[in-house]
């Protein structure tokens, strides 16, 4: 149920589907140097893995991919990886931030990782605010049924808002 709320709340532009992974991002800012002609951006990206398999390197290749286009001006892509699994947690989180994830080609890597199904969040191994938004976006879970479907998203969104700005703290 969240990965459909997630890609609706980020609005975000649709890379395609692989195998083990839905991908959706959505540029945040965008500065160009006057001097050297080079962007840097700052992306926010939701990925839905849908199997085990953590394809990170291909993932961030079609970012970069996106971003860069032909004229491959883009020399940073700050990113902030939200990925959604159903077995997600603090394991997923583990494998995902690992150091050849960290700086992968133009991109610089943090990650949120949320359990499509329960709603837990892990935004690192004893991150102080991993229990209260997990709580929060649990309780939201638990009463989502009872909430109207066009009014989810707007009780959905600054969850999700709390979530993005904890993990921006902390950069």
């Amino acid at each position: 149920m969240l990965a459909p709320l997630i890609r609706d709340w980020l609005s975000g532009i649709d890379l395609g589907q692989e195998n083990s992974y839905l991908l959706w991002y959505k540029e945040l800012t965008s500065n160009k140097n006057p001097l050297s002609g080079k962007v840097r951006a700052r992306v926010l990206v939701y990925v839905h893995l849908k199997s085990g398999d953590i394809p990170f390197t291909d993932m961030a290749q079609s970012l970069q991919a996106a971003l860069g286009g032909t004229d491959n001006k883009v020399s940073r892509i700050d990113c902030t990886w939200i990925i959604s699994s159903p077995s997600g947690g603090i394991y997923l989180y583990e494998a995902l931030a690992v150091p050849a994830h960290a700086k992968c080609g133009k991109t610089r890597n943090r990650f949120i990782v949320i359990n499509s199904l329960d709603g837990t969040v892990s935004l690192g191994p004893g991150h102080p605010l991993n229990t209260s938004l997990t709580r929060r976006l649990n309780a939201f879970v638990n009463e989502a049924r009872s909430i109207p479907a066009s009014q989810r998203l707007a009780f959905f969104a600054p969850i999700m808002g709390a979530i993005i700005n904890s993990r921006e703290q902390t950069r």
